[in-house]
């Protein structure tokens, strides 16, 4: 029977080390790709031609070459935390995410595992100033918690282990009495790792499977909309693939996780100021570059993330006068104006003041996220018109050795 193309089975696993090579993982869990994974498709070898002079003239038949290990791209929704209630996460948070491993994995760590303990609850706050029931939050963990204004997202920047924490930007409410805080699963990029753990794909149709080996983590696009499904998009690099044996009848099976997380309502912040943000992209790019060797059955074995400068969130700021303290970016009152984001209050040669921005999506346990950049070099090209617009362009570079972290609740 013909195959239909969308009906495919699609399984990962983690790596036991980062540098275990050619040993697959103990266990495979369900991905719930958002379209076709083609890349997963079966692959030819590579094949080397022959045009070989002869007494006659004859095309002589190729040989074979290596397998095919062109980058994988895999789309996703970006899903929340099964379960999350707000208590101590103890053991691992990828058993559930559906995307944990691979956050793992592009990362280069797992999940900061959180304080053991039922969830706190707030007890007062304001300001950068939240006091809670328990200790059992420590410094940097990322919470949401209710104010007067609805749900807001921050990071503990200190007081963790006490009961009075600071936050890394104010709150724009007043902290809701006697409702619970929740954890989130938080990933850091550091700079100076540069061996992460690799994972294992298993693809499945209808009449073939393949199962590719030792996949080096590239890159993660996270498409964050101005209203609707927020969409992840990873890239991973294999060093092999074989042809497996099929399941007689591969069954359905959903991945443990929350739900999606849907934009709208969201909050940017350029330190504690908010703005509008819209058409909001988050790239993760980790420079893997695969070790070349004739030791490897492809001509590769593993691979180096040789550099992460080109982490950056970009989207677009309205400019106007801030009527109504509404968000708009103004050019000469402020913090940053549109000003210092060109750069046309500065001298030449002057130093880039480096921005600390945040950006939290959705607004519920298991369906929220929230992004760090905790240290950006925020260029723009200049105002551009956006519709009826005036809007800023930007680009923001997260620089320092920890440049950017991930919370998933």
């Amino acid at each position: 029977m013909t195959d239909v193309s969308r009906l495919v089975h699609l399984t990962y696993g983690i790596n036991a080390s980062a540098t275990t090579i050619g040993t697959a993982p103990g266990s495979f869990a369900p991905l719930l790709p958002r379209s076709t994974p083609t890349s997963f498709f079966p692959r030819s070898r590579a094949v080397i031609e022959r045009p070989l002079a002869n007494a006659d003239g004859r095309r002589l038949a190729r040989i074979q070459g290596v397998k095919d290990i062109a980058e994988l791209s895999l789309p996703l929704e970006f899903k929340g935390a099964d379960s999350n209630t707000g208590a101590g996460v103890t053991t691992n948070w990828e058993s559930k995410l559906e995307q944990g491993n691979l956050l793992a994995s592009l990362f280069g760590g797992v999940g900061t595992l959180t304080t053991a303990g039922a969830a706190p609850t707030v007890s007062s706050g304001s300001g950068t100033s939240l006091t809670v029931s328990s200790t059992v939050i420590a410094n940097n963990d990322i919470i949401l918690f209710t104010t007067s204004v609805g749900t807001e997202i921050r990071q503990v920047a200190s007081g963790g282990g006490t009961t009075t924490l600071t936050l890394d930007r104010a709150m724009v409410g007043t902290a809701t009495a006697a409702t619970t805080v929740i954890r989130a699963a938080r990933y850091t990029m550091a700079t100076a790792t540069t061996i992460h753990t690799p994972v294992w794909f298993d693809a499945e149709g209808e009449n073939w499977r393949r199962r590719f080996s030792d996949c080096q983590p590239s890159s993660m696009v996270l498409n964050i909309p101005n209203a609707g499904l927020v969409e992840a998009d990873f890239a991973f690099m294999p060093n092999d693939y074989a042809d497996n044996a099929e399941t007689p009848t591969p069954s359905f099976a959903a991945p443990t996780a929350g739900s999606p997380v849907v934009s709208g309502g969201s909050a940017f912040f350029i330190g504690s100021t908010a703005f509008m943000l819209r058409a909001a992209r988050l790239t993760v790019n980790v420079g893997m570059v695969m070790r070349e060797t004739t030791t490897g059955v492809n001509g590769v074995r593993g691979g180096v993330a040789s550099d992460k400068s080109n982490i950056m969130l970009e989207g677009e700021l309205y400019v106007g006068d801030n009527s109504g303290s509404i968000g708009e970016l103004v050019d000469d009152s402020g913090t940053p104006t549109l000003d210092s984001i060109l750069g046309t209050d500065a001298a030449t040669g002057a130093s880039i003041t480096s921005l600390d921005l945040s950006l939290a999506v959705g607004t519920a346990a298991g369906a929220a996220l929230y992004i760090r950049i905790p240290a950006a070099d925020l260029r723009s090209p200049g105002v551009r018109e956006g519709g009826p617009f005036a809007v800023l362009p930007f680009q923001a570079m997260a620089t320092g050795a920890s440049p950017l972290t991930l919370g998933v609740f």
